[in-house]
């Protein structure tokens, strides 16, 4: 019988399977301090509105982030859950095996669960209903997609787009004459052609929900960075062993003070809240880190 081989984390079997652009991009769910609203700007789904525009300083790529500036309240709350709904919305369109029309069928019990969250009613619909509006309008100009990759997990080709993640969400409020209850109202969300082709093109980032339930039960000011370094390593994969630049490291867990005093004490927090689950071993220097990842590829059979 042929067999193929995948990534197992040691310690959680269990993972979603991210597309590797949006599990690597730090900024996605960064929240900025200042936006400029800009009037008749064109977004991903071809729509014109008026809208917030921001940029991140130092961006290699230059990337322009956009969403209707009727959205300014939700932005701050809901961009982190918005992220994290769009690697889920991606796991679910893998999962259900690429429908042509680019349609994944989940509910707001399914999304929570996923996502390691704790269900609370009314306040969990209402955060992720929020966070699905944010995630349908965001527009990304010269957005690095990476269309290739070697063997080893290096970038062969990539290219600048602009992107959306989510052309349409749909909530069934009534079937067969009778209203459903909002935790069981089924959900259809349509994803991006642009979005969609990259998850089938590319290898999924593993991310184990070990880790984000990790992240979720750690002290609010570390629960992001845990998350974002999760889904970077996540997106290393299939490298065992990742090295980064302090500069780097502090980028991904979106720390600004790189007084060694400072940033090292955090920095290490954040690495052994994801040991044992995706770290095996680190060594965290002045100058870089050196994380061996507490993976590896296993053989498994075909059916």
């Amino acid at each position: 019988m042929p067999k193929r081989s995948t990534w197992t984390w040691d310690q959680a079997p269990a993972v979603l399977y991210a597309e590797r652009n949006v599990a690597r991009d730090v900024k996605l769910s960064r929240c900025p301090d200042q936006a400029v609203q800009k009037c008749g700007q064109p977004l991903h789904t071809g729509e014109i509105k008026d809208a917030l525009r921001w940029q991140w300083p130092g961006d290699a790529d230059d990337r322009v982030f956009l969403v209707p500036a009727d959205l300014l309240e939700i932005v701050k709350p809901s961009l982190p859950l918005s992220r994290d709904l769009i690697i889920v919305v991606g796991h679910l369109f893998r999962i259900q095996h690429y429908p042509e029309n680019r349609m994944i069928e989940t509910s707001f019990r399914q999304l929570t669960e996923l996502l390691a969250l704790e269900w609370a009613g009314g306040k969990t619909v209402e955060a992720l209903d929020n966070a699905l509006t944010l995630a349908r309008w965001l527009t990304i100009k010269n957005y690095p997609v990476i269309r290739k990759l070697y063997p080893n997990g290096q970038v062969k080709e990539l290219s600048h787009d602009t992107v959306g993640f989510i052309d349409r969400v749909s909530r069934i409020v009534i079937r067969n004459g009778k209203e459903i209850p909002a935790n069981k109202q089924p959900l259809e969300i349509y994803l991006s052609e642009t979005y969609a082709l990259a998850i089938k093109k590319l290898p999924a980032a593993p991310i184990p929900i070990t880790a984000l339930e990790v992240a979720h039960k750690a002290p609010r000011r570390i629960r992001t960075p845990i998350k974002n370094l999760a889904l970077y390593l996540a997106s290393r994969v299939p490298l065992q062993q990742v090295i980064l630049s302090k500069e780097k490291l502090a980028d991904i867990l979106g720390y600004t003070n790189l007084r060694n005093d400072k940033f090292l004490p955090a920095a290490e927090r954040v690495l052994k809240a994801l040991h044992p689950v995706m770290v095996n071993d680190f060594t965290l220097t002045k100058e870089k880190t050196e994380i061996v990842l507490a993976g590896k590829y296993q053989e498994i059979k075909n059916s």
